[in-house]
């Protein structure tokens, strides 16, 4: 749930960032700047100010979690790769790093090549404005309900739930690829469903390895994700170009398929485990 606060925090950010145009002119003029280098001065205001905060914050959360959950042992400084490895051997952080890395490399390849796809079929730019701006609300808006659904009914099942919604964006945005209904209904599915897969996966993620390398495990698990989605967004144009807007869907579709597999494997063991003893 808290993870899940610090995700939808990011929702006032991503609604105010686009209308600092305006503002940041009119401080522009004032300091003699270039009128497009003021939303940068407000960003560089805001971002100093976080960094003050983040630096003056006591107690340390880290050392306050160790405290109460490890007895006040030291963090122990262990390699990202030597952590991740850890974490890929416990059943539920291989799932979790799967669906992290999943979600997040389908959700980079087709947002990053619906605005070229919009503009190219005759899409305005007020149009591709909108798509992106209900894709970011899907993304971050809903997440305190996703943090309690996963806490109510299971960051596995949860997860499920967001693979779902991820092919289930393919499949509207692939088969509408022409309509200017369809794609930004379809870029607002993979919004939440990313979401739906990034808040209980983080949390499981962290929970699968002691509390000792969990920061280095949440550190690693991002540099994963963040490689995917480098990767996604370099080969998305390519694949634009050789298959289109519906291809791209549908490869991304099938990219769900592994870890879907995964995940119903393991949710077809954890029933026969409850069952088992009860019979």
């Amino acid at each position: 749930q808290d993870l899940s606060l610090v995700l939808w925090a990011s929702t006032a950010g991503s609604v105010l960032g686009p209308n600092l145009g305006a503002p940041g002119t009119a401080l522009a003029r004032y300091l003699g700047l270039p009128e497009l280098s003021g939303a940068f001065v407000i960003a560089a205001i805001l971002l100093s100010g976080a960094a003050i905060c983040t630096a003056t914050l006591r107690p340390d959360p880290l050392l306050l979690a160790q405290q109460h959950q490890d007895g006040g042992k030291p963090t122990v400084r262990t390699p990202v790769l030597t952590a991740l490895k850890l974490a890929w051997s416990n059943p539920s952080g291989r799932l979790a790093l799967s669906a992290l890395v999943t979600a997040h490399a389908v959700m980079v390849c087709v947002m990053t090549m619906t605005p070229v796809h919009l503009d190219d079929h005759g899409g305005s730019v007020t149009l591709v404005g909108i798509t992106i701006s209900i894709h970011v609300a899907g993304m971050f808006a809903f997440s305190p309900l996703v943090g309690r659904a996963a806490d109510r009914y299971g960051q596995r099942q949860v997860i499920g739930v967001g693979l779902a919604v991820l092919l289930a964006s393919t499949l509207v945005s692939g088969f509408g690829a022409l309509s200017h209904t369809a794609v930004p209904a379809g870029l607002f599915l993979l919004g939440l469903g990313w979401s739906l897969c990034m808040v209980p996966a983080s949390s499981l993620v962290g929970a699968a390895v002691p509390q000792s390398i969990r920061t280095t495990v949440q550190g690693g698990s991002d540099m994963l994700m963040s490689s995917a989605g480098a990767v996604a967004s370099a080969v998305s144009g390519p694949l634009l170009g050789l298959i289109g807007f519906g291809g791209l869907n549908a490869l991304a579709a099938v990219i769900l398929l592994p870890v879907t597999t995964l995940l119903l494997v393991q949710l077809s063991r954890s029933r026969t485990q409850q069952v088992s003893p009860a019979s």
